[in-house]
């Protein structure tokens, strides 16, 4: 290209020098002006200097020519003005062609912007045709707004549909959040250069409202002129996020409200209720009576449907406003809102429960359960939790009742609840203090009246309270974790007293045997068996001389490992009785492979046996399948010597109450053993 360039230029020169060789003798030295027209063209491609450099060249030809042509230069010198004339003509259109070079460089320039803006706006239509984002532009001082054909896309909306107006987009902009977008806009309009992000619904074009993130920035410069962004489409994450939080707050078998989100809004009605004039509410807690049963005889499918079902339920009975979740297990609760007596919220429970209990079909099988309910009538500054403890309270009340029914949270239980506050803190110290001490009832034969064993019953002397019945503390043992201990003084002091009988030369009482309860809590614990081992090690009684006493509950709940503990039970020596059978559910198809030695009949069945026919069927069914099983047969709760023949004459052979004797501490007994038992015999 530079050789071409050069040729080229140098052609231009020798061509003008010869033809001003031509001009000169046709047209005489005036020709001087004709020189000019060449420096145009190698101004225009060659440049400043090489442009000087061809008007020197050619002024030196000329006078070249009209010396040789005219023989002399002074005619053209006299006409023209000689040489300085000549050369500032040459300056004047060296100068004229250099500003000519420079005009066409500006233009050149100007064509090629041109061209790079056209390239630019094309890149940017096909960024923004191929982007998945929505771009808009407002510009401020038209009041238009430019939006990309995706961004009509995103709204269900075809490239010519939608006009360049901003009321395309601000009036589809969902109510709740167009206040709040409108402040982001403004704020950077009054802000050059800001960024901002906001999210918002936007209505498409089906009518459905799709979430899409907006981001931009305003113009930079002191004469603010538009602001620019884009939107995303952020629709199904949102949906995700919602989903996510609504099964961080629901129950996901029941799809209830479950505990989070129950105590968020039981805290937000406690803070309405603060508020003079406003109007108290209540608490329910439900727990299904016999929900385990339910599970053990037909499984946990249809156990599952049942809290489904019952969930079902408790919504149906709600009024707008209320709440109701599941705690777990088969517990739930109800909030129910403005309930102006606490007579009000008491109705209300007892309708809950009948409407629970009406029986379910589940899987062909009809399913029958009752609920019992403990209600707080909520008023005054009370919080959540003790809201909720309280309702627990009640509930147990319920439940210790017989169950199927609602109990009021009231003073009197309020005072339990502090009675037990206060017990549950005395309880660890009492138990190194002579506050905790064993009494004993005795265990005798139906048929002679003679005493075979004790039963070892740990008693609570509080030192302000007074007597505590075993049926307050040992719940409270349960749940303060203090059980373990309780248990282990007791056993100790069982076996201890069974050795110190035994080894009465005057008693000579070596068949006599001793019954310690066992919890459901002990029963669990994988340290029981080495416990028995030291308290019997210790005391020196023999293994066969103690008789575990367990309850069909904590037999239920791990079965096979029930079994498996029983058996590590038997294989040290000791005797094993199950406690209070009848009041179980399931205990009768199992009975057969548990290991034990008796089987003790519930007190609730031998009360009422002289006049109750049902009551008396169900002690002649347990005591026919004892006797058919080999096991020892021990009443529980003789009262009367009605009570007590007829247990005999039903083949039952062990018995124990009032009739044969209270429970006597540790001093009484041997009296007690001196009175009942004759000479050479035990």
């Amino acid at each position: 290209m530079t050789d071409n360039r050069t040729a080229f230029l140098g052609a231009v020169l020798l061509a003008g020098v010869a033809v001003e060789w031509l001009f000169v003798w046709v047209l005489g030295p005036a020709t001087i002006t004709l020189s000019v027209i060449p420096l145009f063209l190698v101004a225009r491609k060659g440049g400043l200097w090489l442009a000087l450099l061809s008007a020197a060249v050619l002024s030196i030809n000329h006078l070249l020519a009209c010396l040789v042509v005219e023989g002399s230069v002074a005619p053209w010198a006299l006409q023209w003005g000689g040489v300085p004339s000549a050369f500032v003509l040459v300056g004047v259109g060296v100068l004229v062609a250099h500003n000519t070079r420079l005009v066409v460089r500006q233009v050149e320039a100007l064509r090629q912007a041109e061209r790079m803006l056209v390239g630019s706006e094309a890149r940017y239509r096909l960024a923004a045709d191929g982007a998945n984002d929505g771009l808009w532009e407002w510009d401020l001082v038209s009041r238009t707004m430019h939006y990309s054909a995706r961004w009509k896309e995103m709204l269900g909306w075809g490239a010519e549909e939608i006009s360049g107006t901003p009321s395309e987009w601000f009036d589809r902009v969902h109510t709740d959040e167009r206040t709040r977008l409108t402040a982001v806009l403004h704020q950077a309009v009054d802000n050059p250069g800001r960024r901002f992000a906001v999210e918002f619904r936007i209505r498409h074009r089906d009518g459905s409202w799709r979430w899409v993130h907006c981001r931009g920035a305003s113009d930079a410069t002191e004469d603010l002129r538009r602001v620019a962004g884009w939107f995303t489409d952020i629709t199904e994450r949102k949906k995700a996020d919602l989903a996510l939080r609504a099964s961080a707050f629901r129950d996901p078998l029941t799809g209830l409200a479950n505990r989070a989100l129950f105590m968020d809004r039981l805290e937000h009605a406690v803070l309405r209720a603060r508020r003079r004039g406003r109007t108290p509410f209540a608490l329910l807690l439900v727990d299904l009576d016999r929900f385990k049963w339910v599970n053990d005889a037909h499984g946990h499918p249809i156990g599952d449907e049942l809290l489904q079902a019952a969930g079902s339920r408790l919504e149906s009975t709600l009024r707008p406003g209320d709440t109701v979740a599941r705690l777990g297990g088969d517990e739930f609760v109800v909030l129910l809102e403005s309930v102006p007596t606490a007579v009000s919220a008491l109705l209300a429970a007892t309708r809950i429960e009948r409407k629970l209990r009406t029986p379910l079909a589940l899987h062909g099988n009809a399913v029958q359960v009752s609920a019992s309910i403990g209600v707080v009538f909520a008023e005054g500054r009370r919080d959540a939790s003790d809201l909720l403890r309280d309702a627990d309270v009640a509930m147990y009340r319920a439940k210790g009742h017989g169950g199927g029914q609602a109990v009021l949270f009231d003073l009197a239980l309020h005072a339990e609840v502090v009675r037990d506050r206060t017990l549950r803190h005395d309880m660890q110290d009492a138990l190194a203090t002579p506050a905790f001490h064993m009494q004993f009832q005795p265990l005798v034969l139906l048929q002679d009246g003679r005493p075979i064993g004790f039963e070892g019953l740990a008693r609570w002397t509080h030192p302000s309270i007074g007597d505590v019945s075993p049926e307050r503390f040992v719940p409270l043992a349960e749940e303060s974790g203090t059980i373990g201990a309780l248990g282990t003084w007791a056993l100790a002091e069982a076996v201890a007293q069974a050795r110190r009988l035994q080894a009465d030369p005057g008693l000579s009482p070596e068949s006599l045997y001793v019954a310690v309860n066992l919890s459901p809590r002990e029963f669990r614990d994988g340290k029981l068996a080495d416990r028995i081992h030291s308290a019997l090690h210790v005391s020196g009684l023999e293994p066969g001389r103690l008789c575990l006493e367990i309850t069909e509950s904590a037999l239920l709940e791990e079965p096979e490992r029930a079994v498996d503990v029983l058996r590590e039970l038997r294989r040290a020596g000791v005797r094993i009785a199950l406690d209070d059978f009848g009041t179980g559910y399931s205990s009768l198809a199992t009975l057969h492979r548990l290991p034990i030695d008796c089987l003790k009949i519930d007190g609730s069945f031998v009360q009422g046996l002289e006049t109750d026919l049902d009551k008396r069927a169900i002690v002649e069914s347990i005591i026919a399948l004892g006797r058919r099983l080999e096991l020892t047969l021990v009443a529980e709760g003789i009262e009367t010597a009605t009570q007590r023949d007829r247990l005999r004459d039903m083949g039952c052979t062990v018995g124990q109450g009032w009739l044969f004797g209270r429970a006597m501490p540790q001093d009484e007994l041997r009296p007690y053993l001196t009175r009942t038992l004759r000479p050479g015999r035990l």
